[in-house]
């Protein structure tokens, strides 16, 4: 993958993604990358790149419900060991998102830690059900405190 390929991905995220760390069903803090937008090759291209780096990314697509309005193009990253190599690979070449990668790093780097991941070890199944450390919750917030919309 050239350097070129990562700036666009960095820049496409910056401009048009999510990067957060988000409530599970079970209201436990994860880690999530998300791209939403009309032009299906750009998803598709942002899944290649990513898939390219060694991460995997869900795309999908839903039918607009109305003719006034296009279809939409989703990408999705959650997986925390993809999204902390994302992390190492995208945040230094992030402009306006460069704290929330810092950040997400932060949190999943905590989360495999507490997993045992890092020791060699898979990310278990069922870890999104381990109840948060502090510092994954102080995270969290600060992640939602970054990302709110509005006056702060």
């Amino acid at each position: 993958m050239s350097e070129h390929d990562l700036w666009w991905l960095a820049g496409l995220i910056d401009g048009e993604g999510t990067v957060t760390v988000r409530r599970s069903k079970q209201a436990v803090p994860e880690p999530y990358l998300s791209i939403e937008m009309t032009h299906e090759p750009t998803i598709q291209r942002a899944a290649a790149l990513i898939r390219e780096v060694g991460c995997h990314a869900y795309t999908y697509g839903y039918r607009a419900r109305s003719p006034r309005f296009a279809d939409s193009y989703h990408l999705r990253v959650g997986r925390t060991a993809d999204l902390m190599l994302l992390a190492q690979v995208l945040g230094p070449r992030s402009t306006t998102k460069r704290e929330q990668w810092t950040l997400l790093g932060q949190f999943c780097l905590a989360r495999m830690e507490r997993s045992g991941a890092l020791a060699g070890r898979a990310m278990p199944r069922g870890m999104h059900a381990v109840p948060p450390s502090q510092l994954e919750l102080d995270i969290a917030a600060q992640m939602r405190e970054l990302n709110r919309k509005g006056p702060r």
